[in-house]
Formats: structure tokens, C-alpha cells, sequence
């Protein structure tokens, strides 16, 4: 039954089962014969050597005191092969006929230009064109109703394989600063680039707008200014009229004051003002 009703099987399609048997079961064989007959499975039973006739009759649905049942067939080993062609012919026989339906339209189009997408083919009303036959089971063919219960029919579709841009990666760290101050540049390069490259026509990491390098601003802040001196003035008049006295002298103001973090003229050791002996 698994055959039959699990995967794979197709629905819309006439179930027969063949059994050949060449013994006597010992289990009970007309409930899960029935049950699969009530399935709309026909079974035709071949009968060959020490198989028992009354139960394989059972199999096949039919009385087991009837002389008649023609879904089963007594054969031997060596005339097995010949008794295909009849076995053939009694199911295309006893099979119950499905209905003959307006056809299906064409499949329509995929719903995607590439990769995997669906496409559908509906019947809008089914109309019949021939009814449903029984079999010689007494099962009656499926009506048109029966077979499209759902007008619509899907089926993966694909016409082509979608576009793939290359890979561009990620940037990696900023390199070294070009200054320690004063606005220097630093570079930072993807780890990969075109690589894997583009395919079926995808953009290349260039037609994406990405580039493989790219450089930035670094350290802007201004670099430290020193203070710078300004000239000395003119020395003093000296401190005594006569015999060795001193002047002293100073300087005009800075040229440059300190900046941004710079030395000042007395952390650099530059002295404003000086004296010195005179006379």
C-alpha cells in the first residue's frame, strides 16, 4: 500500500495491483483486501502451483464458490509468462474507465525570469466529453469533477540561472597614519575583491560602485607650536655712576606664544631677561 498511496504515487492515475502467489497465507487476507479494493485499487490475483483457489478469489473480491471471478487466473511456473499478455488484457478490462475531460490549457508562464519559480495550467470548468465507465469490479470511473477537484495545476519552472554579482568583501583595518598631526591619510583594502568573480551576467564589484582601496583623513588636529622669542631690547644704564655695577636687558614680546599643547619659552630654558657686570 505504500506503493500505492505514499509518495510518489499519482493520484490522477488508474490503481491496479497484480499478486502472484504460489502458497496459502496464514493470516487473514479478506480485511486488508478490502481495504485496499475500498481504495479504488482493482487486484487481479495469479493463482500459480499450491496457491489455494477459494483464497485467492477472496483477494480479488470475488465470491470463493464462484466459478466466475475474472480477476483471477490459475497458471504454473512454466506457463506464467505466457499468461501475460491475458493478465494485460483482463485489467485493461476489469479497470473502471475515468471520464474524458476537456483538456488542460498550456502551461503559463514562470513566475520568475531565472532561478526557480512555478508555473500553472488551469481547466476552468471541466466539461465531459465521454462519462465514466465501471469496471468489472463494479467501481464506478472518476467523473470529471473527480478528476479536478482543483483547476489549477503547479510545477516548479526554470528558464535560467540568475545573475551573481561578485563578491566584494569587507574592508579591513586603517593602515598607519602618513602624520602624527596636521591631517595626514591612511588606506584600508577589502579582503577580497572579485573573488569568486560575477556570473551569467551579474556586476563586477567595479559595475557595483565598490571600490577595492579607499583613503581617509587621519590626525587632523593641529601639530604643537613652540613658543618663540622675541629680540632682546637695549641694556639698561648701568647700576653704579662708577666702579663695576650691572645692567640688565629683556626681551620684547614673543614672536609665536605656545600652542596646541607647544613648550613655552621656560620649559624650553629661554630666559627673558639677563643682567650682566658693568662698569
Amino acid at each position: 500500500t505504500q506503493l500505492i498511496f505514499g509518495p510518489g504515487n499519482r493520484p490522477d492515475a488508474p490503481k491496479l495491483l497484480i499478486l502472484v502467489t504460489d502458497g496459502q497465507s496464514f493470516d487473514n487476507v479478506q480485511k486488508p483486501s478490502e481495504t485496499i479494493r475500498d481504495k479504488g485499487v482493482t487486484i487481479i490475483v495469479v493463482g500459480v502451483a499450491s496457491a489455494v483457489e477459494a483464497e485467492c478469489k477472496i483477494i480479488a473480491g470475488c465470491d470463493p464458490t464462484s466459478r466466475d471471478c475474472p480477476l483471477y487466473k490459475s497458471a504454473n511456473w512454466g506457463s506464467l509468462v505466457g499468461e501475460v499478455k491475458g493478465i494485460i488484457k483482463t485489467a485493461c478490462k476489469t479497470l473502471p474507465k475515468d471520464a474524458v475531460c476537456n483538456e488542460w490549457s498550456d502551461w503559463g508562464p514562470c513566475s520568475k525570469t531565472c532561478g526557480k519559480g512555478i508555473q500553472k495550467k488551469s481547466v476552468k470548468e471541466p466539461v465531459t466529453i465521454s462519462p465514466a465507465e465501471p469496471g468489472d469490479n463494479g467501481k464506478m470511473g472518476r467523473t470529471c469533477e473527480e478528476l479536478y477537484p482543483k483547476t489549477v495545476k503547479k510545477r516548479e519552472c526554470h528558464l535560467a540561472d540568475c545573475p551573481l554579482d561578485a563578491t566584494c568583501g569587507e574592508f579591513g583595518e586603517w593602515s598607519e597614519c602618513t602624520k602624527q598631526c596636521g591631517g595626514g591619510t591612511q588606506e584600508r583594502v577589502r579582503d577580497v575583491y572579485n573573488d569568486p568573480p560575477a556570473e551569467n551576467g551579474g556586476k563586477t564589484c567595479e559595475q557595483q560602485g565598490l571600490l577595492k582601496s579607499e583613503t581617509g583623513e587621519c590626525n587632523k588636529d593641529p601639530c604643537p607650536i613652540d613658543a618663540v622669542p622675541g629680540p632682546w631690547d637695549e641694556w639698561s644704564e648701568c647700576s653704579e655712576p662708577c666702579g663695576w655695577g650691572t645692567r640688565t636687558r629683556k626681551r620684547s614680546k614673543e614672536l609665536v606664544s605656545a600652542q596646541y599643547g607647544g613648550l613655552t619659552l621656560e620649559q624650553q630654558n629661554i630666559a627673558t631677561e639677563e643682567s650682566e657686570a658693568c662698569k
